[in-house]
């Protein structure tokens, strides 16, 4: 493993055997004193490298997270990939494993170079948002998990036209990912189905209604197309929420969900409800 600072972060180049590929991870190490718990940030489709998006656009570092006593970690080039393990290699991306090197690759890694207390939650936006939500549902390594416009079923119409579209307008194969949809692994990675692997865990998420605020009109400008996109990915993702909060009250399962008046599927969106859902969450990793 090879490491870099700039700035506030820490830069490592680590190797993923399963996927036979070196790994950017994006680090801020915690300023604390003594051990501290980690949370794990994923990115949405396009997942950047240097800098994340957690990086550029969330500013990260600047929030109160950055304050307390936390390590962040936010992997890298996971575009188009939903953080899952592929069944087939895609002509396009290649060998994707990645909920193998978040689980059983990084963890070690990040308790080699950071001094750990054992506790640990992820977090996510869209695509990511999602894949947080099942790796907490799966998981015992997770004691908390926070996601922000994620869509939670892979069943459903909605939530399979959602997964389509975001794969293939990147270029990759669907079938590539978990098969033929209805297969085992898509119902694995249906969460809704089976919220009550979420019992006992500290649950967060957020979502807008697609309605267009302030907020919006700075973010897309003149760029009217982009403006449409976001409007219905992020009605498509009020309609998962509101199912996936429904799910969970009649399983009993304890959460926290939070509406935005206004917002569409961006950045800006994103981070709206982050404070809120990291003092929601950050109990659980004491």
């Amino acid at each position: 493993m090879s490491k870099t600072t700039d700035g506030n972060f820490e830069y490592w180049v680590v190797d993923s055997y399963a996927m036979q590929r070196e790994v950017l991870v994006e680090v801020k190490p915690s300023t604390g004193d003594g051990p501290a718990p980690v949370l794990y940030l994923l990115d949405g489709v396009d997942s950047p490298e240097d800098p994340s998006g957690w990086r550029s656009m969330a500013k990260v570092d600047t929030r109160p997270v950055a304050n307390d006593n936390v390590h962040i970690v936010a992997p890298t080039g996971a575009y188009a990939s939903y953080w899952t393990d592929w069944q087939n290699n895609d002509p396009l991306l290649g060998n994707y494993k990645w909920e193998t090197f978040l689980t059983e690759e990084l963890p070690d890694i990040v308790a080699d170079q950071l001094n750990v207390n054992g506790k640990n939650a992820v977090g996510g936006i869209s695509m990511g948002g999602q894949a947080a939500m099942h790796l907490a549902a799966t998981d015992d390594m997770y004691d908390a998990v926070m996601s922000f416009s994620g869509n939670y079923s892979t069943m459903d119409p909605l939530g399979y036209q959602t997964l389509r579209l975001t794969v293939e307008t990147r270029g990759a194969e669907l079938d590539n990912m978990w098969g033929p949809h209805g297969s085992e692994q898509w119902r694995a990675n249906d969460t809704i189905s089976h919220v009550n692997d979420l019992a006992g865990k500290k649950v967060f998420f957020s979502a807008g209604n697609g309605a267009l605020g302030p907020d919006d009109l700075g973010v897309y400008k003149d760029d009217v197309q982009s403006m449409a996109v976001g409007v219905v990915l992020e009605r498509g993702v009020f309609e998962g929420t509101t199912a996936f909060e429904r799910a969970l009250n009649s399983a009993g399962v304890e959460h926290e969900v939070v509406y935005t008046p206004t917002g569409a599927h961006n950045w800006v969106n994103f981070m709206k409800n982050f404070d809120a859902g990291w003092n929601y969450i950050k109990g659980a990793l004491d």
